[in-house]
């Protein structure tokens, strides 16, 4: 039995299906989270969020994640047999990896760094004008509220808390977003705009946006056009599957080992503070474009 029955909507209607669906899916997510977490962390845990206790964090973690799972994966599984499509056709996904772009496209996210940290450091400078103060307060205390419970995430001094973090906070998401944001959405765009170009940008817009911190908005707007480019000239989405799991993991390892005094500097310094800040940027900028170079030279753009 088919059940393509938005097969011949506009594209425009997938992309409000699309989000309906998300809602929809958060929503059973939710529900189904809640009654799953009542025989590990009992009721009260779950009636007690406010109290920022370890066994709520963990809770807290479980709800990421399951919640994660149902806003971002389901979804994207899901409509494209309601759009007529074949799923992993439609999500760029049916096409082997190639080890040499893969190595490529984990390189970028090393050598990208310095820039995206410079672009980060700019970005929290944002000072809007004195009539849009109220929207910077409201801006920066959703901010500090989203970096605070980060923080209570990131915190922890056992290897297994690490490989936790790592698989709630960097693979998960690295699947989920990629699926919906590169997978769903570019596809979406693109076909509704006729310009690849667009597909990209709007699906980083949005990618950004979702996140609702306003003063790491460039810096992820630039990962996810990066990634979209790289969806786009490889027609695979694992790569930037790769490159968002990289990048995450990254931080969740490196803020590990400065929490835990293994290192003495955090990733996000790099390219912002120091003596050599300028040389790292400037090398995190042409090498990067040369690996984009080398990606795209391998593999023509694509349009859908």
């Amino acid at each position: 039995m088919r059940f393509n029955w938005f097969e011949h909507s506009s594209e425009g209607a997938k992309f409000v299906l699309s989000l309906a669906a998300m809602m929809g899916f958060m929503a059973m997510g939710i529900v189904l989270s809640a009654l799953l977490a009542i025989p590990f962390f009992g009721i009260s845990a779950i009636t007690e969020l406010g109290n920022q206790s370890s066994s709520n964090i963990d809770l807290l973690k479980f709800f990421q994640a399951f919640q994660s799972f149902f806003l971002f994966i389901l979804p994207p599984l899901v409509l494209p047999i309601l759009f007529g499509e074949q799923p992993t056709r439609y999500l760029k996904l049916s096409n082997r990896l190639s080890y040499s772009i893969v190595v490529l496209s984990i390189a970028v996210i090393f050598f990208a760094l310095p820039g995206i940290n410079y672009a980060q450091y700019i970005n929290s400078r944002l000072d809007l004008p004195d009539f849009m103060s109220g929207i910077e307060q409201w801006m920066r205390s959703t901010e500090d509220s989203v970096n605070k419970l980060t923080e209570s995430f990131l915190k922890t001094s056992s290897v297994g808390g690490l490989l936790v973090n790592i698989l709630v906070m960097a693979l998960i998401p690295a699947i989920g977003e990629e699926l919906t944001f590169r997978g769903l959405f570019q596809h979406i765009f693109t076909r509704w705009f006729r310009n690849y170009h667009a597909g990209i940008w709007l699906s980083a817009l949005l990618f950004s946006a979702f996140h609702f911190q306003f003063f790491g908005f460039v810096p992820r707007l630039m990962l996810g056009v990066i990634f979209g480019y790289i969806v786009a000239w490889t027609g695979n989405l694992s790569y930037a599957i790769i490159m968002h799991f990289t990048n995450n993991a990254l931080g969740i390892l490196f803020y590990y080992l400065v929490h835990n005094g293994m290192i003495p500097d955090k990733v996000d310094s790099v390219g912002v503070t120091g003596d050599y800040a300028i040389l790292y940027l400037g090398v995190s900028i042409v090498f990067t474009g040369l690996l984009l170079y080398f990606v795209y030279r391998k593999h023509e753009p694509i349009s859908t």
